[in-house]
């Protein structure tokens, strides 16, 4: 068949473009396939998803690994499952209890939410203690970030969008959140077994929080990671046991993972993992630092200030000097 030249074009750049899953007009969250039933749900910046999440196919069930912040995200991720398993969710599992990642659960109401016995019981105590807080400061700090004037430095300006983005969702979805608690739990490890595949949900023990779970595609070696893996994002530090966190780095990498998905950040490998052992070592290096005085530390150094969530180097390392402090470390 004769193709004219510019009909020849227009197929070879359409040839290079990534192919959209489902709706191609999801707000706040972007499908990416990761392999034949596996996808990532990658959160838009400036939306209201705020953490990655995922989307995986058994065969005869369909799992949904984290559920986003707000039931707006939380739906555009349970319409993205239908339409690329052709089902709903039978279970959607919660990596830990922070609300990025849990207030979508009202959502699904027909599946079985699972997570490990600790993250269920810090869902069940802190949720409605920062459910409250939001109510009363998310609309405050949504204004101080809208105040910002408008920034000529990419990163600059990205970052405000995040942040902008992060408490819109807040200030947004609080009034409607209802604290759904996990219907089943875990303590070590739990299979999942389908027709197609099974996956593993694993407990690696206090990291990012007390309680962090991963889930493991063993056939295909992908990892969801949850907030144990940040790319390119700076984490929160304080909620967890950052000196255990980097042995559970060490352990991921042992699991020689070819794909991650993370709890933020782009879809990466493992090279994605030193970067942040590298960074939770600056972290506690500059607090040690600060506890004993030298606040030269505090100000965040390259490349981390390019990373997004770079607000959180201050606190991180401020929180982790007091802890110091109280334990003697820094003395």
């Amino acid at each position: 068949m004769k193709t004219s030249k510019p009909l020849l074009i227009l197929l070879l750049i359409w040839s290079t473009m990534p192919f959209s899953y489902g709706q191609t007009n999801y707000r706040h969250l972007e499908i990416q396939k990761i392999a034949d039933g596996v996808y990532a749900a990658i959160h838009r910046n400036g939306g209201h998803g705020i953490c990655n999440a995922g989307i995986i196919d058994l065969g005869d069930a369909t799992v949904v690994f984290d559920c986003m912040m707000t039931p707006a995200a939380a739906l555009e991720l349970q319409q993205a499952a239908k339409e690329l398993t052709g089902r709903e969710a039978k279970y959607v599992v919660n990596s830990h209890y922070h609300n990025d990642h849990i207030r979508g659960n009202q959502v699904f109401s027909n599946a079985t939410i699972i997570s490990t016995s600790k993250t269920a019981e810090l869902i069940k105590l802190r949720g409605p203690e920062e459910l409250a807080s939001d109510k009363r400061d998310a609309g405050e700090r949504l204004q101080g970030w809208k105040s910002n004037p408008v920034s000529q430095d990419p990163h600059t300006e990205k970052e405000r969008i995040g942040m902008i983005g992060y408490y819109e969702a807040l200030s947004s979805s609080v009034k409607d959140i209802v604290i759904t608690t996990p219907k089943a739990t875990f303590k070590g490890s739990m299979s999942l077994h389908g027709t197609v595949r099974s996956v593993e949900l694993i407990d690696m023990g206090e990291g990012h929080t007390q309680s962090d779970a991963v889930l493991w595609l063993p056939n295909e070696k992908i990892l969801f990671a949850g907030d144990l893996l940040f790319v390119e994002t700076q984490p929160w530090m304080l909620d967890g046991d950052p000196e255990n966190w980097l042995r559970i780095l060490e352990r991921i990498s042992d699991m020689q993972p070819e794909t991650i998905i993370p709890g933020h950040g782009p879809v990466a490998s493992t090279a994605a993992i030193d970067p942040l052992r590298t960074y939770i070592r600056t972290v506690m290096d500059a607090a040690a630092q600060v506890a004993v005085g030298n606040n030269e530390k505090l100000k965040c150094p390259p490349p981390y200030d390019r990373w997004m969530l770079s607000v959180f180097y201050f606190p991180n390392v401020m929180g982790m000097a007091e802890r110091n402090g109280k334990s003697g470390k820094g003395k």
